[in-house]
């Protein structure tokens, strides 16, 4: 909204008066019989994404895990951050793609229909010079205008692969996704996938270099997304038989290397406090053992056993658990 949009304060006060007067007519917001009022559903933006929050902790993990990914495959520092998720039309996608482009078209099962990613040329051409170690004066620019290169295509694939590699990490904790690549088109015109009318989620990631960034983007339809929207609607997973526990290994792990001490109680007794107050180096204390002992882990009876000798080293033979209480 520019400035000549907004009303002056002489503006609103007429504007008001006239309101009052009823000079100025309010709608009533009731529709005349057999009168449409037109409605957009690509508006309904934010209370659909609203309602499967888990998204964002999916992408998030799918930014974090390529960054990994795309360092491992190119040997080269790169940031991946989420630039943007929102929900817009097919065909709003299809005209925004530039010729040629890099769409790769994907089968996320469980999930129905057919999802795009896309990969400038140009993303491709700069990967292609840090994959065999050249370093271009100008990054990217040799892919904005030439054909897509066998090469390229190579590269696409080495990228689609480790990419879906994420994404099926990155959502599993909530569905486990089987993603097939189908094929790369460098022609948006060729590719007919739905109608473009369709919804779909299109999640954005910027690609950062050292001197350079680019973006990729990945589609899904959205009618793909309500049958496990009740999944996606809570960012509290389930544990269950099926779901990932690496967690608890490594929370087992941890717990077990916990160091206690563990200390061994051959004889006791009780004297009152005048007694204790009143020993002297030299006095004798008299108790009662009988060759058993209790074992204390962190003070707290755990065993009970036979106190003796073993090898030449004071040892304790456990019998069994202590009935004592701490």
């Amino acid at each position: 909204m520019s400035t000549r949009d907004i009303l002056s304060n002489d503006e609103l006060d007429a504007l008001l008066d006239g309101v009052s007067s009823g000079d100025v007519e309010l709608e009533s917001g009731q529709l005349d019989p057999g009168e449409v009022k037109p409605f957009d559903f690509t508006t309904r933006e934010h209370s659909m994404l609203g309602q499967m929050p888990a998204l964002q902790i999916i992408n998030d993990k799918l930014s974090f895990g390529f960054t990994r990914g795309l360092t491992d495959l190119f040997n080269i520092p790169v940031e991946v951050n989420l630039s943007n998720t929102g929900v817009c039309k097919l065909a709003d996608i299809m005209a925004s793609l530039p010729v040629p482009a890099g769409v790769n078209t994907l089968k996320l099962k469980p999930l129905h229909g057919i999802s795009l990613l896309t990969l400038p040329p140009a993303l491709l051409f700069f990967l292609v010079d840090q994959y065999f170690g050249s370093v271009s004066s100008e990054p990217g620019k040799g892919g904005d205008t030439r054909m897509v290169t066998p090469t390229e295509r190579r590269i696409n694939e080495l990228t689609v692969k480790r990419f879906l590699e994420v994404l099926q990490q990155s959502w599993s904790e909530f569905l486990a996704l089987d993603c097939e690549h189908i094929r790369f088109e460098s022609n948006p015109e060729f590719i007919q996938i739905a109608d473009p009318a369709e919804l779909v989620v299109q999640i954005s990631l910027e690609l950062k270099f050292a001197n350079w960034s680019s973006e990729i983007s990945l589609a899904i339809p959205y009618a793909s997304l309500e049958p496990v929207r009740a999944k996606l609607g809570s960012t509290i997973t389930d544990v269950g038989p099926n779901s990932d526990n690496s967690w608890r290994a490594s929370l087992k792990r941890g717990v077990m290397a916990v160091p206690l001490d563990l200390s061994g109680v051959y004889a006791s007794c009780e004297m009152t406090l005048r007694e204790l107050m009143a020993l002297e180096e030299g006095d004798i204390i008299t108790v009662a053992g009988e060759g058993m002992a209790n074992l204390l882990v962190e003070g707290v009876p755990a065993f009970c056993g036979e106190y003796g000798d073993s090898q030449g080293k004071k040892s304790i033979k456990i019998f069994g658990r202590s009935a004592e209480k701490k």
